[in-house]
């Protein structure tokens, strides 16, 4: 072999990028550390915030439809709308109860 000054072996290249590589992960790691400082009271808050939402989502859904229904029942008191399914839909719904028993 032939060993020029400029010439680099193999096994030196492949040291010099296991070390870039190793350098980079750690440099991603220890980042990765101080994104992920979360307090325990901080979760606790926003699992507190989510049901907080949850709960006034829930009540204003609820005062919607007693709104909408209470205006209906309110202009026409007397009349009841009854609503029947069409004999498929009775018919795929009884083929579903007798498959789903197995």
């Amino acid at each position: 072999m032939n060993k020029n000054k400029n010439s680099v072996s193999v096994d030196e290249v492949l040291n010099m990028v296991n070390n870039k590589t190793k350098k980079i992960i750690s440099e991603i790691e220890r980042e990765e550390k101080t994104e992920r400082v979360e307090t325990l009271d901080s979760i606790v808050n926003d699992i507190k915030g989510h049901k907080i939402q949850t709960n006034r989502e829930k009540v204003k859904f609820a005062q919607e439809i007693k709104s909408g229904l209470g205006t209906k029942i309110k202009d026409n008191p007397n009349y009841i709308i009854i609503y029947k399914k069409p004999w498929y839909v009775k018919l795929g719904n009884f083929i579903k109860r007798i498959f789903t028993k197995f």
